[in-house]
This record gives structure tokens, C-alpha cells and sequence, in this order.
């Protein structure tokens, strides 16, 4: 679910609300007609509006990602340090079990690395960035390569590294344009 589609296992429609985060009732309905048409996961799109209001209460993410914190939403929460903390009620949902996913070139990556989790993973689009993390401690890494972009679609190599393995590679090809895509 997210603020322009829904998919219940049925086919993807309009989200008529267009609310990244659409009322609780809706939501656990929609939870529920997943469920019954044979879904086995849901992928959610958080925001910091919907966190403080409660309407993602009772979802229990396994994994919880936040991409970046830039400086919007400010009408709302008044300040960045408050908005990284509405944020953060995310990983608190975690109940310090799943897995945390962090942009090592966001300003959060530090505070949000704080908040107890069983996992964290920490991802850039730049090796050498993610790496320098791995030095300090022990986490999971993920990163991309060999970018290539058109006005129609992103491509990249996928990397992934637990602190314990050695990584793994995947090509990502998207019919979609734009590194932010990609990221």
C-alpha cells in the first residue's frame, strides 16, 4: 500500500484517499483481504504523519526502512530533531526483533542505529561509503554498482554483504528512470 496504489492480491488500483497513510480501519482491512487472497507479505509505506497519529498502530513491521530525512513536513512537526523522532517510532514498532534498514548518507543513520533491532543493514550507492561502517560495527551491507541511467529505465548491480559472508551480487534492472529509484 502507498499514497498512489493498493494491490490485495487481486491487482493493483488507485488509492482513491491518495494518504501515504490511509485510516486504520482501511488498513487492517485491507490487511485482511490479503491475507484471505493467499498474500504472504505486505510492504506499507510509513509516514511520519501517519506514526504519531496511530493509524499504522497493530502492524508490526518484520522490516522497517527509512530512505532519508529532509527537511519537510516542518508545518507539521515543528523541528528536525522532532521529526527524526516521530520517525523513529518506526523502529520502535520493531519491538527490537526484525530488521532495520539505514542510508548511510542520511544524518539519522547514527541516531536510528541507537534503537535496538535483531538486524540492521546499512546501505549507500557507494562501496567504499558502506564499508567504512563495517569497521566500526558489525552490520549487514547492501550497495549498488555499475550504474548505468536512461530516460526510461535504472539499472545497477545489487550488492549484498552480511558481516559474516562473503557478498553476493544481483543485477537490478527497473523500467523506471532516476538513481533515487534505484537508492
Amino acid at each position: 500500500a502507498s499514497t498512489a496504489f493498493f494491490d490485495d492480491g487481486t491487482g493493483v488500483r488507485e488509492n482513491p484517499t491518495h494518504l501515504t497513510s490511509i485510516s486504520p480501519f482501511t488498513l487492517q482491512r485491507l490487511l485482511c483481504a490479503m491475507v484471505r487472497n493467499g498474500c504472504s507479505h505486505a510492504v506499507l509505506e510509513y509516514s511520519s504523519q501517519g506514526l504519531t497519529q496511530h493509524r499504522l498502530d497493530w502492524t508490526f513491521p518484520q522490516v522497517a526502512a527509512i530512505t532519508n530525512l529532509t527537511p519537510e513536513h516542518l508545518d507539521y512537526h515543528g523541528s528536525m530533531e522532532q521529526y527524526a523522532a516521530d520517525k523513529a517510532i518506526l523502529f520502535g514498532m520493531l519491538r527490537e526483533q526484525g530488521t532495520k534498514v539505514l542510508n548511510k548518507r542520511d544524518l539519522t543513520t547514527k541516531l536510528y542505529a541507537q534503537i535496538p533491532s535483531e538486524r540492521t543493514i546499512i546501505w549507500s550507492s557507494n562501496e567504499e561509503e558502506v564499508r567504512k561502517t563495517q569497521e566500526t560495527q558489525p552490520t549487514d551491507l547492501l550497495w549498488i554498482s555499475d550504474i548505468s541511467l536512461t530516460r526510461e529505465s535504472a539499472s545497477a548491480t545489487f550488492h549484498q554483504q552480511s558481516y559474516k559472508l562473503q557478498a553476493t551480487s544481483y543485477k537490478l534492472n527497473l523500467p523506471i528512470p532516476g538513481l533515487y529509484n534505484l537508492e
